[in-house]
């Protein structure tokens, strides 16, 4: 039995000794994850002539992680997206969060979990599988957030090339709990081209409807005849240069997508690179995904020489819907003491050849 291979370093982010560990298949794909936002540092995979390059945006010097305005591979937290003007209704009561993004909250506030270190450890399972599991304590009155969250994200790695984040959350108190992922995905290798070309699939019926400031409204947008219109394989570009104004209002694509059903077993988002013949599928226990092109890069310095520019990468962040209420009126990502927070997340990644067989 072949196992995914292990091994650990530590780099330097601000004052912080951050630990990376690398996870390596028998094919020469690995992962490198830090306990900086329990983030992934890098994925790098075989192309359909065997060349290995990285597949995800990463910064060329690990010192920029400290700052890291586009979130680049980090854990998302306590919420994902924007909560509108800070307000959010629990227990009848309506909440205030400190503003961070102008006149709303986004991605759980200033230095949340995607800027903290981690507790972590790494483990190799008995049937070849490699591990690393980080844990946070996420404590009460943190940007504003009541209850003390206990956070533990799991990574494991097969030999398959399947990376799998199990997240699981508990509180003492009523809080907020939607975390998600938000790694850069470019399977042309080394970003050495724009996303437009890549060829994408999402079971989705329906986006959430957002306002010109790109807070949902409680509607939904059918997807029928228009760009967000993605059941059927086509290009990226279809979206990032439609002209319809519910998405140059974000200046591409930076949608809710609303999954037609959940489906154990069922990739939910398909993204394929012709040239390379990379692809990747996510499969996931949540009902809905943001597909977020980098929009509004800023010249980032990332690896490889390469400037951060918009539709440079595409982000497939699974999570909670934001615009389905509690049936109390609550929140959609309410959890409560009784109850466990619980999400799956797979990336599977293989290699297609020139006639759309898997190599």
């Amino acid at each position: 039995m072949q196992t995914v291979a292990i091994r650990s370093f530590e780099t330097q982010i601000a004052a912080h000794t951050v630990t990376v560990y690398e996870l390596r298949c028998a094919s020469g794909f690995s992962v490198q994850l830090m306990n900086w936002g329990a983030s992934v540092l890098d994925i790098r995979m075989p192309d359909k002539t065997g060349q290995i390059e990285s597949i995800v945006l990463g910064f060329a010097d690990h010192q920029d992680y400290a700052h890291n305005p586009s979130y680049l591979g980090a854990t998302i937290g306590r919420t994902a997206g924007r909560i509108a003007r800070g307000r959010y209704p629990l227990n009848g009561v309506v909440q205030q969060l400190p503003l961070t993004q102008g006149a709303h909250v986004l991605h759980g506030g200033s230095n949340a979990m995607s800027h903290q270190l981690w507790q972590h450890r790494a483990q190799q399972l008995s049937d070849g599988r490699a591990q690393v599991v980080f844990s946070l304590l996420s404590s009460a009155g943190e940007n504003g957030y009541a209850g003390n969250l206990a956070i533990e994200l799991t990574y494991t790695l097969d030999q398959a090339q399947h990376l799998t984040l199990h997240y699981r959350a508990m509180t003492d108190a009523p809080t907020l709990c939607n975390l998600t992922h938000h790694s850069y995905f470019n399977l042309s290798g080394n970003a050495r081209d724009t996303v437009h070309a890549h060829q994408l699939h999402i079971h989705a019926d329906a986006v959430c409807a957002m306002s010109d400031e790109l807070l949902v409204n409680g509607d939904e947008w059918m997807v029928t005849d228009s760009d967000f219109d993605y059941r059927r394989s086509r290009a990226v570009a279809d979206i990032l240069n439609s002209a319809d104004p519910r998405i140059t209002q974000a200046r591409g694509v930076d949608h809710y997508f609303i999954f037609d059903r959940v489906e154990a077993g069922r990739a939910q988002v398909t993204l394929c690179e012709p040239n390379s013949g990379r692809r990747l599928r996510v499969y996931t226990d949540q009902p809905c995904a943001v597909l977020y092109a980098h929009n509004y890069a800023a010249g980032e310095r990332l690896r490889g020489g390469a400037v951060g520019q918009p539709y440079d990468a595409l982000c497939i962040e699974t999570q909670l819907c934001p615009h389905r209420a509690k049936s109390n009126g609550d929140h959609p990502a309410r959890l409560l003491p009784d109850e466990e927070y619980r999400h799956e997340c797979v990336y599977a990644f293989d290699v297609m050849n020139s006639n759309g067989k898997l190599k």
